[in-house]
Parts: C-alpha cells; sequence; structure tokens
C-alpha cells in the first residue's frame, strides 16, 4: 500500500517532535469520531514513521484510540461506521510494533486493558477464507474470473491486518497477563488460529506459489508468516504450566493433531515444521 509519507520527507517529521504529537492527537481524536477522512492518513504517517524507535516512544498514550479502531474494521463490526481496510491496517500495524517493541510493558498493559485479545480475535475470525468454509477468494482469483485484482488487493490486504493481528497477540503472549488474557478466551483463540493454519496450508498446497506469486504481488512466505504466528501463540500457551492442562482440555475437542501433522506434508518452512512437531510433541504427553 502507497504511504502518505514518503521516505525523503519521513525524517524531517521525525526531527520535529511536535509533527509527531500532533499526528498522535488526530488519531487520539479520531477514535471518537465516525469520520476518518483525516484520521486515516493521520494513522499512516505515523506507521510510516514509527520505522524509528524514537518516534515509536511517542506513540503509547494512543494505545487506547488504536484498539478502538481495529474494533472498528472487519465486516461484521457493530459500529455505524466501520474502519476503513487500510486504517485498520496501519493501526494493527501500530500496536504490533508498540507489543514488540522495548521497553513494551506499559504498552502491551494498556492494550489488554482496552480489550485487545478479544476485538483481534474477532477480527481475525472475520477475515475471509482463501478456500475453507465455502472461502473462493483464492479460487476465484487464480481462476481468472472477473475482479481477479480487485479480490487480490482485498485478499493481499485482509493478509496484512491477519499478520499485524497474530504478531501483536503473539507478543502478548510472551507475558504472563497476556497469556492469561488469551486463555479466558481460549475456545474462541484455538478455534479461530486452527481456521487460519489450515485455510492457509490448504490455499498452498491446492495453488502453490511459483507461478504465481510476481504476478500477484505477494509470495507464499506471506502465509507461512501467519502459520508461525499462530504456531507460535498455541506454543505459548500450551508450554504455560498454569494454563497446561486447559489448554489441553480445549484442544481436545479440535482436529489439532489433523492440522499440525498436514502442515509437515507440505512446504518446506523448517520453522513451521519444527513449531509443529514441539507441539505434537506436547500434546503427546497428555
Amino acid at each position: 500500500t502507497e504511504s502518505y509519507v514518503d521516505e525523503d520527507h519521513a525524517d524531517v517529521i521525525r526531527s520535529k517532535p511536535g509533527l509527531v504529537r500532533r499526528l498522535v492527537q488526530l488519531v487520539r481524536r479520531g477514535a471518537e469520531s465516525t469520520n476518518h477522512i483525516i484520521t486515516e492518513p493521520a494513522c499512516a504517517a505515523l506507521h510510516t514513521l514509527c520505522e524509528d524507535p524514537k518516534t515509536l516512544a511517542a506513540v503509547p498514550c494512543a494505545v487506547p484510540a488504536l484498539v478502538k479502531l481495529i474494533a472498528g474494521g472487519g465486516v461484521d463490526s457493530d459500529v455505524d461506521e466501520p474502519t476503513s481496510e487500510r486504517l485498520t491496517e496501519d493501526a494493527a500495524g501500530l500496536l504490533h510494533k508498540l507489543a514488540h517493541s522495548e521497553p513494551s510493558g506499559l504498552c502491551r498493559s494498556d492494550m489488554l486493558d482496552a480489550g485487545i485479545v478479544p476485538i483481534m480475535l474477532q477480527l481475525l475470525a472475520q477475515t475471509p477464507s482463501w478456500f475453507l468454509d465455502g472461502g473462493k477468494l483464492g479460487q476465484e482469483l487464480f481462476a481468472g474470473e472477473a475482479g481477479g485484482t480487485a479480490k487480490m488487493a482485498t485478499g493481499a490486504a485482509n493478509e496484512r491486518v491477519v499478520e499485524e493481528c497474530l504478531g501483536t497477540l503473539r507478543n502478548l503472549a510472551e507475558v504472563k497477563a497476556g497469556r492469561v488474557a488469551i486463555i479466558a478466551e481460549a475456545k474462541d483463540a484455538v478455534d479461530v488460529l486452527l481456521r487460519l493454519i489450515e485455510d492457509r496450508g490448504e490455499f498452498t498446497k491446492q495453488v502453490g506459489f511459483a507461478s504465481h506469486s510476481q504476478r500477484h504481488g505477494f509470495s507464499g512466505y506471506t502465509f507461512e508468516r501467519v502459520q508461525q504466528g499462530c504456531l507460535g501463540i498455541l506454543h505459548c500457551l500450551l508450554a504455560d504450566p498454569k494454563h497446561e492442562a486447559h489448554m489441553r482440555q480445549v484442544l481436545s475437542d479440535t482436529d489439532v493433531v489433523r492440522v499440525l501433522t498436514s502442515l509437515l506434508e507440505y512446504g518446506n518452512n523448517l520453522k513451521v515444521h519444527e513449531t509443529s512437531l514441539c507441539l505434537l510433541q506436547c500434546l503427546a504427553y497428555s
């Protein structure tokens, strides 16, 4: 997606902290409004500028606003004026950067206080399937049906939101409070994560990317990152002794063994295979 701020001007803006603070104010104000005509470019600009850790340090106060903005994203949002695809992507990207940054303890706490876990799980649950559950996005796209370019744009944007949300949840799962928040939504979390793993895997198996990646603008590595994120979250939860028994109980009602085993049958991503084997080993000792 084209940035509202190119790198030639980014350094100039970063050198003026007052401008960065103003962008943060616009995002916070925009979260309280249904008119995002200013909020969208302000959030996109911050997303670009926050590649610099010094700029990122000015953004934590916007965490509640960013969570509220992604709560308005998704096809089944309850708000009157849903957050645009672009704004959802940039808000989710900023939250991922903040959850990953050092020190990020306060940011993670603010995210959890704002209810980010159920909100992100709902957003992930609403993303269209590529093949599963009647999802025909991938099938129509690669069959060359009408609207293929638009479908690719939608699919690629969805994948960016999915990646950012999974990255944030993965960072939250690394800390005790984050794991507690995810465990509180364990059934929904497991259902969403397994669906994403299986759907992206099915797309890779049926379509492959060798002849399509350059033509359509993104590669199979994107889907592998989604799988890595899902597997990483599950591993964090299952490896926590305090939550291990509960997670085993939740997973026992799913096809987790079949899903994990299928990951070993295709692809050559060693990280995906390694984490899948590790999870299967954990489950074998139940």
